[in-house]
């Protein structure tokens, strides 16, 4: 119930519930009897401390099991002081654990979390936006340096397959105004794909070893259907991949290229309606084998298209088709 932002507010979501506290009770106390695990809730402070007061203490009432507290109000934004002593306030009234949150402007090292603990008398220290731009702000021996930084996130999103635009997304945060200074910066600026990125901080080495370690999981991971005599690998794509590619580079256009080259026949697709879902699922045939994936898609093109992804992979020719596109 802390999100400011005007799509929150307009839809009666984040900080505009805290106008509405009876609504915000009755979300509240249902998540808490429905839930198995401890809810929490975090909220921005309000515009009268008393208000801040009661509507924590109603949540306490509601059986939460901790709560955050932004020290801004809602039409106040990261250049606004963070009222530190309203959050110390709420601290000593309240029995719950508080967790303090708006500091980021002020935490610069890792000693400034114990302060800004200590300060607001909270239980806990909830970091955002620091921990995004500096994510080793949480290192006691000190802050690493923007390239370490950088380099370590990108070994991470390379092991766990993490997608380009969340990838760019992150790199150009923890950059900030050296996406311009910087040469790798604008690299990062221009890349479109998450390749393009570690090749601008020299870690491409990394992103070629886990691409090779997925694609043997991969071939690992096909079932096979003895009855029907055909191969599975259940994997997608977003249709917004065949969208920004050029038609010649789509995984039906590269496999039909494959089998021109090699002198056997093309593809020969069959597509079946889910009626239990409403999606659909295409088996490949290519090379006297068949392949398809049981992830249903919302057309026939998206359907064969995977299939044809899925028949490079089941081929070992999936260094075939350039580009970033199973999920």
């Amino acid at each position: 119930m802390g999100c400011p932002k005007q799509f929150s507010l307009a839809g009666g979501m984040g900080a505009a519930l805290l106008s509405k506290p009876e609504k915000a009770k009755e979300i509240v106390e249902a998540c808490v009897a429905s839930s198995t695990i401890p809810i929490s809730c975090k909220i921005r402070v309000l515009d009268k401390r008393e208000d801040t007061l009661e509507f924590v203490k109603m949540l306490e009432r509601c059986g939460i099991s901790a709560i955050g507290i932004h020290g801004r109000r809602r039409d106040e934004r990261q250049g606004d002081a963070n009222r530190v002593d309203e959050i110390r306030e709420i601290a000593r009234a309240v029995s719950l654990p508080i967790i303090a949150n708006g500091s980021s402007n002020t935490v610069k090292e890792y000693a400034d979390i114990a302060k800004f603990r200590e300060q607001s008398g909270a239980s806990s220290v909830m970091l955002a936006r620091r921990a995004l731009t500096s994510p080793s702000i949480f290192r006691p021996e000190g802050l690493a340096t923007n390239e370490e930084e950088i380099c370590d996130f990108l070994k991470l999103a390379c092991k766990y397959d993490e997608n380009f635009t969340a990838t760019k997304y992150v790199v150009q945060r923890m950059l900030g105004s050296k996406q311009e200074s910087d040469p790798r910066g604008r690299q990062t600026v221009m890349a479109a794909s998450v390749l393009d990125i570690c090749k601008a901080w020299s870690v491409s080495d990394i992103y070629e070893y886990y691409k090779s370690v997925r694609r043997r999981a991969q071939k690992r991971s096909f079932q096979c259907d003895e009855q029907m005599d055909v191969q599975f690998i259940d994997l997608t794509f977003p249709s917004k991949r065949l969208r920004d590619r050029h038609g010649s580079v789509t995984p039906k256009c590269v496999l039909n290229a494959l089998c021109d080259e090699s002198e056997i026949k093309r593809p020969v697709y069959e597509c079946k309606y889910r009626k239990t879902d409403k999606r659909f699922e295409a088996t490949i045939e290519v090379g006297g084998k068949k392949f398809s994936s049981r992830i249903g898609q919302p057309n026939k093109k998206m359907a064969e298209q995977v299939a044809a992804l899925v028949a490079l992979v089941g081929l070992n020719k999936r260094e075939r088709l350039p580009g970033e596109w199973e999920e």
